[in-house]
């Protein structure tokens, strides 16, 4: 069930990181700028934000191949917090 819901996780958020990572390059061939009082090229805050998904993708792969391969998730599943080392 772990395997089936961490590949689900990948698969949604492996479509969501695509979809940022077109929404953001189009923004900056189109050289869209935000409204407001300053104007800010939007692409700037839409690859923070592209980083940040692309991270997490990475983060959740990272986490079924360890626990594919037989090991332990880098997240708690017992209710403890891991450990910092």
């Amino acid at each position: 069930m772990e395997s089936l819901c961490l590949s689900m996780a990948i698969v949604i958020v492996g479509y969501f990181a695509w979809y940022c990572i077109v929404m953001t390059w189009q923004s900056f061939l189109f050289n869209e700028m935000g409204q407001g009082s300053f104007a800010v090229p939007l692409w700037i805050p839409q690859a923070l934000m592209t980083i940040g998904v692309v991270a997490m993708a990475v983060a959740l792969l990272d986490n079924l191949v360890l626990y594919l391969l037989g090991g332990t998730t880098l997240y708690p599943r017992d209710g403890t917090q891991p450990s910092t080392v």
